[in-house]
């Protein structure tokens, strides 16, 4: 793991760049209301985008990238209602620490709104200020998702987001393997899931 930050000093807002094994991630810094810096990276893959021969499938593992992926903004959402893209298969980070011996706490977060509406867009506020590394997942929605009766269409595509190589650890190794987020975040030794 290489990290390089722009001064002397955390200070939120700043760029941070990480070498992880799928690339090089541009992430940001920023602070908790009570003072607690800590690292954000937005919209990482962890699965191929689930289009064209790809819908309705099971995930497949996200490719590296080639240069630096800014890893600043939240990814599109998972198409809904009121907007959004098929291409959703994204999780965003936010850890007070990075490097090998940070050995964090990890919070596994899933959104709320009944497999057909919200996102992984997650301000973790004062959860950092527990020193934990919090992790949200978007998954497939609606029909995308839930893939509805029809005998060609598998049931819950969503679930298939959440079992797949590429998320097979999800419950006990949070999505390491796609994104090899152990380069950045250590071994952490405790983790936890929310479903919300």
């Amino acid at each position: 793991m290489s990290m390089r930050l722009p001064g002397e000093e955390l200070v939120s807002g700043k760029e941070v760049n990480v070498e992880t094994s799928q690339g090089e991630l541009l992430g940001a810094t920023s602070t908790t209301a009570d003072g607690t810096h800590y690292f954000t990276f937005r919209g990482v893959p962890y699965a191929k985008p689930p289009v064209g021969p790809l819908r309705f499938k099971s995930p497949q593992e996200a490719e590296p990238w080639k240069g630096q992926r800014d890893a600043r903004k939240f990814a599109t959402r998972c198409l809904q209602e009121d907007g959004g893209s098929e291409d959703c298969l994204y999780l965003n980070i936010f850890t007070p620490q990075l490097g090998p011996n940070s050995n964090l706490p990890v919070m596994v977060w899933f959104h709320w709104g009944a497999f057909a509406f919200g996102s992984a867009d997650l301000d973790p506020g004062h959860i950092m200020d527990l020193g934990v590394v919090v992790v949200s997942v978007q998954y497939r929605l609606n029909v995308f998702g839930k893939g509805g009766n029809h005998h060609l269409l598998p049931l819950h595509c969503l679930l298939m987001d959440l079992s797949t190589p590429a998320a097979s650890h999800i419950y006990c190794h949070v999505l390491w393997k796609p994104v090899k987020l152990l380069d950045m975040l250590g071994t952490p030794d405790v983790y936890g899931v929310i479903v919300h």
